[in-house]
């Protein structure tokens, strides 16, 4: 069998052999269940340019007590809070004038109840200079 031959067989099969063996790994985690890096995560998008905002601090609080704070990654995005969070009432805040100056709203904050502990919510703002809109997302 020629040299070239036999180095193409070889590459298919560990080609072959990673997907078979990429999906036999997919199928057990997915078996495990979902794993849940946080309970909350959020996305924040400017709609006056349809892209995402960058580098908001946010914050997560619950009785006056921060319990996770972090700033949206360059797609605009972020997890907060340990999994999962009990029953009760929250606030998301969002510094938004730091990064978003053209808001009419320097700090924009979210107030929303958890009655599903094991749920996981994702919170997303809609934002323009001169509004903001959230609702609960997937």
């Amino acid at each position: 069998m020629p040299r070239a031959l036999v180095g193409l067989t070889l590459v298919a099969v560990i080609v072959v052999g990673g997907f078979l063996g990429a999906g036999d790994i997919r199928r057990s985690r997915a078996a495990e269940g979902p794993s849940v890096a946080s309970a909350l995560s959020t996305h924040v998008l400017d709609t006056a340019s349809g892209r995402p905002v960058a580098g908001v601090p946010v914050r997560l609080v619950r009785d006056g007590k921060t319990l996770g704070l972090g700033k949206t990654d360059a797609d605009g995005r972020l997890e907060l809070g340990p999994a999962p969070l009990e029953a009760g009432t929250y606030q998301l805040i969002f510094d938004v004038h730091g990064v978003y100056p053209k808001s009419f709203y320097p700090e924009i904050t979210v107030s929303f109840q958890i009655g599903d502990p094991a749920a996981h919510l994702h919170l997303p703002i809609l934002l323009s200079p001169f509004g903001f809109t959230t609702y609960r997302g997937s």
